[in-house]
Order: C-alpha cells, then structure tokens, then sequence
C-alpha cells in the first residue's frame, strides 16, 4: 500500500502505528542502512572528560566497522580521531581506555603519533621517499563537549551542536556539577546477541 503525507506535519491515514515490520530486526541491508545514515552521522557519546583527565590519557570505543579514539593532548585540548593508523589501517590504541607518556605508537609497523594527531615519524622513513607528515596526521572526528560528557560524530550529519540539541535539558541539570562527576569502580557491561532496536534475541526466534 502506497501511503502518501497530505501534510508535512500530518501522519498517513491508515500509517500502521504496531511497529517496525519484523524484517527491520534481522536484515542486514537495513543495519548496513542505519549504521550509515544513524550511527556515522549523529553524536555517539564517549565518555566523560574524567575517563581522559591527563595529557596522554585515551579511550576508544566501535561502532559498526569504525573505530573512534578520544585523547588528550599535551595542550590539554579533547581531540577525537579514527583509530587507523594511516599506514596499514592498523588500531593506533588497541586499548579500550589507557595512557600514553608523549605519543602514540601503532603496535602494527611503529609509526608514531604526537598527541595532538600529528604524525611524528614512519618507521624505516627512505622507504616512503620524501613524505609529507602533515598529510598523514591521524584522520580528525568531530568532537564536543556538553557537562563534561563527551560526544563524537564520524561523518557530519544532520543534528545541531550537541549544547543546541540539549539545549531544553541544560537548566535542570546544570545544579549536578557533572563536569566535577567522577566514576565508580565496579563497572560491568555485557553484549548481547540482539538487534539495536529490540531485546529480542533474534537468532533464536
């Protein structure tokens, strides 16, 4: 049934209001689809500016098949990066959180990264002829800060600055001091078999 909008504000007439059909939970070419056009272009929250508190301190985190890497750097400035070394596309920090004294070094063939995502130096350096470093910094991300929690994007997308985004949350939490928060020890998290969209396990069904 080919169901138009009379309105730009109006829902169909007979729009079926049950959900989602049952395909959306398991198809791959719709996860591909939402992976692109959700997960890539809108803000994925990264953590919180105590989980990066001194220079040289990182997370990374996955989404889909990208690969986020979150450091502060010498300047103290939150920088956000893709965790691919520009050589081989080797993870940069194949480490979930941790702390580097002065540069990032890829475990794969060595080449070393300044904090800031600038390239210090490639391994066996006549090799590569005369390489221009400031073509092969680290591939920059979107990164912003909202108290204190940290969001990134992969891709520009279609949402506003996550401050405008929040904006109608921002007076009711701004007595919480969030930026000050620090983590709990103690922490679990646990993955699960199952569609974003449902808790259903759907490889079983």
């Amino acid at each position: 049934m080919s169901l138009a909008f009379t309105n730009e504000n109006e829902a169909p007439q007979q729009w079926d209001r049950r959900g989602l059909p049952g395909w959306t939970y398991s198809s791959e070419a719709m996860f591909d689809l939402e992976k692109r056009e959700l997960f890539h272009t809108h803000w994925q929250i990264a953590g919180h500016i105590s989980d990066v508190a001194k220079p040289g301190d990182y997370l990374t985190f996955d989404i889909g098949e990208e690969r986020a890497l979150v450091i502060r750097g010498d300047d103290g400035v939150i920088r956000a990066f893709n965790n691919l070394c520009r050589h081989r596309g080797a993870r940069v920090a194949p480490e979930t959180q941790g702390h580097c004294k002065n540069a990032l070094v890829c475990p794969f063939h060595g080449w070393v990264y300044n904090l800031d995502g600038t390239l210090r130096g490639a391994s066996r350096p006549k090799s590569f002829g005369d390489l221009d470093k400031s073509q092969f910094g680290l591939k920059p991300m979107e990164v912003e800060i909202w108290l204190g929690f940290i969001f990134v994007r992969f891709r520009p997308g279609p949402q506003p600055p996550v401050a405008q985004l929040f904006s109608a949350y921002a007076i009711d939490l701004a007595d919480y001091d969030l930026e000050n928060h620090l983590p709990t020890t103690g922490f679990q998290t646990s993955v699960s078999p199952v569609n974003w969209k449902s808790v259903r396990d759907v490889d079983n069904e």
